[in-house]
């Protein structure tokens, strides 16, 4: 697993212009991700959480800023760690100034994954629901990463590729499927939709890694992962038990593994 202490998990502005539909080829993602952009939305969220060592208090009020997208049927997802001990979330559409107040409906630390919802019916008033891709991105394909990052009200899309599909750790215990891509994901993308050349979401971007010795290094939930999410209440289970590849033909001998085998349980 990828050290904690490398991983950093990590709003308004003019309204964006439509383009023509006829986008060229060669300007995708990007001119699909303007299009989307305008309903990406930001998260202003207050935060309180729990003293394990008095637990008759809480600890100090802390404020932090995030990433959502509407997914349809009045929801809006975002990243868990965003909304984690919430007391108070406020939404802001692209453009506007007025904020409004929103609730966490579901909640799912091993998949880092809420959702939310606002009560205002003004709030949804032309907001279009982002579409999802429901297969892998291919390695080198070309993605887009729409969000808040930072303290400025101006929604940021950045560009970059898929470098790798792997295995990771979301949390302490569960291992989950990644996405690592080589666009910039800073502290406020959190949350937002990654996506691919025609405008629909392949993922959710979630963290980065930060070291003096490894650059353009970022994180994205995939589809399959939020599908899940989405699908089952009941979250991602954990077996309990620990495991390790048996590299060592000794410790395979020891176990009365056959010679040569290289699989079991």
């Amino acid at each position: 697993p990828r050290s904690a202490s490398l991983l950093q998990r990590p709003a308004r502005g003019p309204i964006l212009e439509e383009e023509d539909a006829d986008m060229e080829e060669e300007e995708l993602p990007l001119d699909a991700a303007r299009f989307v952009g305008n309903n990406v939305v930001k998260l202003f969220v207050t935060s309180c959480s729990a003293s394990y060592v008095r637990p008759w208090s809480t600890r100090s009020q802390s404020f932090g800023t995030g990433t959502a997208f509407p997914i349809g049927e009045r929801r809006l997802l975002t990243n868990a760690h965003v909304v984690k001990d919430a007391t108070v979330v406020r939404v802001q559409r692209c453009g506007e100034f007025r904020k409004y107040a929103a609730r966490v409906e579901r909640f799912s630390q091993s998949q880092d994954l809420a959702l939310l919802t606002v009560d205002s019916d003004d709030f949804w008033v032309d907001l279009e629901e982002v579409k999802f891709n429901d297969s892998l991105p291919a390695l080198q394909e070309e993605v887009a990463v729409v969000g808040y990052p930072g303290d400025s009200d101006n929604i940021c899309i950045t560009q970059g590729v898929v470098s790798r599909v792997d295995m990771s750790f979301y949390t302490n215990d569960v291992q989950l499927l990644v996405l690592q891509i080589d666009a910039a994901i800073n502290a406020g993308n959190s949350g937002g939709p990654v996506l691919d050349e025609s405008g629909r979401c392949v993922g959710v971007a979630f963290e980065k890694m930060t070291s003096e010795e490894i650059d353009n290094v970022g994180y994205v939930i995939p589809t399959e992962v939020v599908r899940s999410f989405l699908d089952d209440q009941g979250g991602v289970g954990y077996a309990g038990f620990q495991y390790q590849p048996f590299e060592s033909s000794a410790a395979r001998a020891s176990l009365g593994l056959p010679a040569g085998e290289k699989r079991g349980v």
